[in-house]
């Protein structure tokens, strides 16, 4: 049997590494109906959440994490990503309560930190939301995640020019990220918004 197990595994990792989630899902969900093991199980539950996530099943990504937390409520991880399936929701008032549990189980997780960040900019609360995405890149510099957070948020706002000083960070961290390419489009694409808007007085 875990000669069968280690074959799903490998088999179903790769078919997601290869963006073929539906197919992986399939294996994993066949995996999970025969395997007893409690750590196995609430790893496959981890993953398959995740997978479902992407799908945007988040009916079937919540209730396998509502059971990682009826199996182990002291792991704060799982209301972290519950606070994700939320925001896929548009639940952001619930997304809010998972992130601050995660937090309190975890006060020093920066990227927890971030998923409370992030439900304040979906808020419309700006500086709120910059005030901890700082904060959070103070406690990690390298979370990259925040850092193409907080550069979308001052893009939005037109702090562009603390924009272009956040992306040449980026830059010197990792200059082919595809994420920086698209966050510098935005960029030009906020500037000749406000070009054109000048004109128009």
């Amino acid at each position: 049997m875990s000669l069968r197990v280690d074959e799903i595994l490998i088999r179903a990792d790769d078919l997601k590494q290869r963006g073929k989630l539906y197919k992986a899902i399939t294996l994993y969900e066949t995996l999970y109906n025969e395997v007893i093991d409690e750590n196995l199980l609430y790893w496959l539950r981890l993953t398959l959440a995740d997978l479902y996530f992407w799908v945007k099943d988040f009916d079937k990504a919540e209730k396998l994490i509502l059971e990682n937390i009826e199996s182990n409520s002291n792991d704060s991880f799982n209301y972290y990503y519950m606070g994700f399936i939320m925001i896929g929701r548009g639940d952001l008032i619930k997304a809010e309560k998972y992130f601050e549990i995660a937090l309190k189980l975890d006060p020093d997780n920066s990227e927890y930190l971030r998923g409370l960040a992030w439900v304040e900019f979906l808020k419309g609360n700006y500086e709120e939301a910059e005030n901890l995405f700082r904060e959070v890149l103070n406690k990690d510099p390298e979370n990259s995640a925040a850092l193409d957070n907080l550069i979308e948020l001052l893009i939005k706002t037109g702090k562009l020019e603390e924009a272009k000083l956040e992306i040449e960070k980026f830059r010197e961290k990792d200059p082919k990220d595809w994420q920086i390419l698209y966050r510098v489009q935005e960029l030009r694409n906020k500037q000749r918004e406000i070009k054109r808007n000048r004109g128009k007085l």
